[in-house]
């Protein structure tokens, strides 16, 4: 009986010991898929930190290209602020240019007509020939909306018609 007692004993070890090798051959496969599992995501993570780097250097880029920008806006917008002035200035000149090329042909037209030409050939301009005043009576208004002279509203000085 002893002899039954102890081959119990050893088919108990002996299952014992297989049981043992079973679960340290899973305990083994365990660890090699945690391992892989592991690894898988130590790989994904390394992969989301490069897109994120790369996303934020993208973002600082835009970052920068918007500040860049936004100095050009403010640049355009200050030209654009001192050419409309530019502009208007240059538009006023040229109308009172315009007035006085209009009443300087005026003048010399009628000058033209109520004066003999000149004998010895010399040329004058009209602002020597004619001096101008201010009109005595209501303007009347060109085409263009200018204010025109009259006759009655010139001065002969003593030089020459201007010749056109």
């Amino acid at each position: 009986r002893e002899w039954a007692k102890g081959g119990g004993k050893t088919q108990e070890v002996e299952d014992q010991r297989s049981l043992g090798e079973q679960l340290s051959r899973e305990l083994a496969d365990l660890q090699d898929e945690l391992a892989k599992i592991g690894e898988e995501a130590n790989s994904k993570i390394e992969a989301a930190n490069v897109r994120i780097r790369a996303l934020r250097g993208e973002r600082d880029d835009a970052v920068r290209e918007v500040e860049r920008r936004s100095l050009d806006v403010r640049r355009l917008v200050d030209e654009r602020d001192e050419l409309g002035t530019e502009k208007s200035k240059l538009a006023e000149q040229k109308e009172a240019l315009l007035k006085i090329v209009e009443d300087l042909h005026q003048n010399a037209s009628a000058q033209a007509y109520s004066s003999p030409p000149p004998r010895d050939g010399n040329r004058s301009t009209a602002s020597d020939s004619l001096e101008f005043s201010a009109p005595r009576t209501a303007r009347r208004f060109g085409p263009r909306g200018r204010p025109r002279l009259a006759l009655r509203d010139i001065v002969r000085t003593n030089s020459p018609p201007a010749v056109l």
